[in-house]
């Protein structure tokens, strides 16, 4: 941050920057942040403040964890399952069809009906971003010492957009 000013006039602006890890690997936040406030004092029971902030963030999703991988009919994974061989390649696991019945998709002409839980993993790119501007204006007069009269304002816009490849 920054600050600083003389006896009609002072500012102060400050920025951050976060990168966020989850525990979960493909999942995180990105956020930059930027305010700024400058007060303008005309006269002595005057002033006049206007500040903006201004955040950008980009926060990703792909990784559901453990507990959402399943057998298919809402049973749970089955014990020692092995979604990766010893080189890290995706394995896959029996969810919802039995195995010969997945097997014969392939001979038929159709495509790979195979569950991979770590391809899926791999191969999802879900993400949302998140625009925010707010303008606030403040503009403050003191009767006496213990009376002020105030008028605020804000304004605020904000996009998000999101993104699901799967």
């Amino acid at each position: 941050s920054l600050s600083g000013g003389q006896r009609q006039i002072s500012y102060f602006l400050s920025g951050g920057l976060d990168q966020n890890r989850d525990n979960l690997v493909r999942n995180g936040l990105s956020r930059a942040t930027l305010h700024a406030t400058t007060t303008y004092h005309p006269t002595r029971p005057l002033d006049i403040s206007v500040g903006l902030t201004y955040t950008n963030s980009t926060q990703k999703e792909n990784n559901t964890g453990a507990a959402q991988i399943n057998s298919g009919g809402g049973k749970g994974l089955y014990p020692y399952a092995q979604i990766a061989d010893a080189n890290g390649n995706p394995l896959p696991i029996v969810r919802d069809y039995n195995s010969s019945y997945v097997a014969a998709a392939d001979t038929s002409g159709l495509l790979d009906w195979h569950y991979r839980p770590l391809q899926d993993l791999r191969n999802a790119d879900y993400s949302f971003g998140t625009e925010d501007m707010r303008i606030n204006t403040n503009v403050t007069y003191r009767l006496n010492d213990w009376l002020n009269v105030q008028a605020l304002y804000q304004f605020e816009h904000q996009t998000v957009t999101a993104n699901d490849l799967q």
